[in-house]
């Protein structure tokens, strides 16, 4: 799963995903498209936000 499909999966647009993580929508933008720009403190965020663990949806692996 990726964080668009994380997003999506929890039914928020990007302009409420990125108001929920406090940044801009063009920047939950720029991460959602390319997640290596993300800091590890959004990428523990986003992760939280969409209640999946950080490796799932940044590195498309599943440890549960």
């Amino acid at each position: 799963m990726d964080i668009k499909e994380a997003r999506k999966k929890a039914r928020y647009s990007q302009e409420q995903a990125a108001e929920l993580l406090g940044m801009s929508r063009p920047t939950y933008a720029k991460i959602e498209n390319n997640p290596d720009v993300a800091s590890i403190e959004d990428a523990k965020n986003i992760a939280a936000l969409f209640k999946v663990e950080v490796e799932e949806i940044f590195f498309g692996r599943n440890y549960s």
